[in-house]
């Protein structure tokens, strides 16, 4: 039996990997075969993307985006523009390049699986980061390997997949990186040298699984600091962890002594001091908890 719901699918034509016709077709297919009244909008720029979002609000139940870790970042701020009361449900398939922010949710890079999801239309109630103007899903950092994402081209995302990444990574790997940081997390404070600041909301980045006790519906992110050492630090965060300083914290503080560019989620930021607030099961999704 179908969905008596009034849903949106939002795909965009910017992600990072290639999509096959084949793959568009069984996307629309299934979604049509889930919802009793589905409407389909391909999106050719960001500002069309957005302004759709925001067009849905007290029109549509829920708003489904196809697409990468900043598309779903991008539906994200805007629906932040509206209270939770007025807001549609969000939804997402998977189908950038790494997927990582959608893995915090229990949606992987199966589109077969995410669909199952929709179909079982489990609402969950999930955090929401606020970092200055902005907000992040799964991830924010600063230093060494952070702006790998928004740097590797996107042809060779297309031709390579999340393995472009990794041949940038392997470039950075000698690149000496040392921040003087103050990290202000809750009521702790830090003032240390490291050569990455991550602050993560899920359990992967750059589809590594780095931080495993996670929750969305806590109201906290985990900030990781580690100490200078071999390939800038990449071996105490994969394996180690000895020389890496962890805490958890709703309200968390960052300045850098030089004027560092944060990504978020994958995306390139704003440069300078941060500030994040956690709302504690702030947006409506769909998804699969642990």
């Amino acid at each position: 039996m179908k969905l008596k719901m009034k849903a949106l699918y939002l795909c965009s034509n910017k992600t990072g990997v290639k999509k096959s016709e084949k793959k568009t077709t069984f996307i629309f297919k299934s979604l049509e075969n889930i919802y009793e009244n589905i409407t389909i909008i391909k999106t050719e720029n960001i500002e069309d993307f957005k302004e759709n979002i925001r067009k849905s609000v007290g029109i549509f139940d829920i708003v489904i985006v196809g697409g990468g870790d900043g598309t779903l970042k991008v539906a994200v701020d805007v629906l932040m523009e509206f209270s939770k009361t007025e807001r549609p449900v969000l939804g997402y398939l998977p189908l950038g390049t790494v997927n990582d922010a959608g893995k915090a949710v229990g949606i992987n890079g199966s589109i077969r699986k995410a669909l199952k999801i929709l179909e079982r239309n489990s609402i969950v109630d999930v955090d929401v980061c606020k970092v200055n103007n902005e907000h992040f899903n799964f991830v924010c950092a600063a230093g060494a390997y952070s702006d790998i994402s928004y740097v590797t081209k996107r042809k060779a995302k297309k031709f390579f997949g999340k393995f472009a990444y990794y041949f940038v990574a392997v470039a950075s790997l000698f690149k000496i990186k040392k921040l003087n940081v103050h990290v202000e997390a809750d009521d702790k404070i830090i003032d240390m040298k490291t050569p990455l600041v991550l602050i993560m909301n899920s359990k992967n980045v750059g589809g590594f699984p780095v931080n495993f006790n996670y929750s969305v519906v806590d109201g906290k992110v985990e900030i990781y600091l580690t100490k200078p050492g071999l390939f800038n630090g990449l071996l105490h965060y994969l394996f180690f962890k000895m020389r890496t300083i962890k805490l958890r914290a709703s309200h968390v503080k960052v300045s850098i002594e030089s004027n560092e560019t944060w990504c978020l989620d994958g995306e390139k930021g704003f440069d300078g001091d941060i500030e994040i607030n956690v709302i504690k099961q702030e947006l409506r999704m769909i998804g699969k908890l642990k």
